[in-house]
């Protein structure tokens, strides 16, 4: 329909924003002449700035949203309500029906909710079936917006952090055999060793094969290094899913969290998950807390390293 308004209102981290591009190529496809909005927390934002299906990119503070008082998050969800105002149509990929409100003040005449959408789906497949009805191509996409960061090969970008956004740091989706397998890589291979992540992402190896850029990048940097790697070594986090829009050679280590649900078919990519009987234990973005996260340490170095060893010798 000519210049319908439509809306979508997706608050969380990296992985989710990149998550919804696949889904917002079918709704462009869809509805080529449509004025199409996404509003999102300011913290993941980077993740669509450049993306060519929407027209407009709205971000509200997702801090104030989780952590502020019952005053200020009144103030934001009416703020973001003012951004719905015209809208006739908007996704809320949510689950939580408390985010349909900005809508709802804002009176838009249609909200649907992925609530509606069986969540045992691949989230790609989930966004884009409540967009535009069916599945369609989740292949994930990623538009970079600065000058490609150039580092010499061969090595192997490793990101050991992630898991972390404005709602939840969630320690359980974090393996904790990162400093051994980067011993191993550095005793065993001849690859210089790429880092990547937040400030706090960083390991305690000091080596001159090392690169540390925790806390260095931009979404675009770490996006080119990933795409150079010979191979990208990651938990279930947003540069997981960065690394899913790039060709290079994909090792995601899953602790407490079902890759299948996760990232659903993705190429050139293996996954490992933990064996422990109570994992996966992620349910609606919640986790067991009946326990140590041992899903952390059930996942061996040697593991890890096997499949890198596979890949280098192919």
């Amino acid at each position: 329909m000519k210049n319908r308004h439509i809306a979508v209102l997706r608050c969380g981290g990296i992985g989710d924003l990149i998550q919804t591009i696949p889904a917002l190529k079918n709704l462009r496809i869809e509805n080529p002449e449509a004025v199409i909005t996404f509003i999102s927390g300011k913290s993941a934002a980077e993740a669509l700035v450049n993306c060519p299906y929407i027209d407009k990119l709205h971000t509200f503070s997702d801090s104030t949203i989780y952590t502020g008082t019952s005053f200020q998050k009144a103030k934001e969800t009416y703020r973001i309500s003012q951004m719905l105002k015209g809208v006739k149509t908007c996704y809320v990929l949510h689950k939580d029906k408390r985010w349909a409100i900005p809508a709802m003040l804002a009176g838009v005449p249609d909200i649907k909710s992925i609530s509606l959408i069986s969540s045992e789906k691949p989230r790609a497949e989930r966004y884009s079936k409540l967009l535009c009805g069916n599945a369609g191509n989740t292949e994930y996409h990623f538009f970079p917006s600065e000058e490609p960061y150039v580092i010499d090969a061969p090595y192997i970008a490793i990101a050991p952090g992630g898991a972390r956004n404005a709602k939840n740091d969630d320690k359980c989706r974090r393996w904790s055999g990162y400093e051994e397998l980067i011993r191993d890589l550095l005793d065993k291979t001849n690859q210089k060793i790429i880092l990547l992540g937040l400030e706090n992402d960083k390991i305690g190896i000091n080596d001159k094969r090392i690169n540390d850029m925790c806390g260095k990048t931009s979404l675009s940097d770490a996006y080119h290094i990933i795409n150079n790697a010979n191979i990208f070594i990651g938990n279930d986090s947003g540069l997981l899913h960065l690394a899913c829009c790039t060709s290079t050679f994909k090792i995601g280590i899953f602790t407490s969290t079902d890759p299948a649900k996760v990232l659903g078919e993705q190429k050139n990519t293996a996954t490992l998950r933990s064996s422990l009987s109570c994992s996966p234990c992620e349910k609606d973005g919640k986790y067991s807390t009946d326990c140590q996260i041992q899903c952390r340490e059930s996942i061996t170095s040697d593991e890890v390293f096997s499949l890198v060893y596979e890949r280098l010798e192919c």
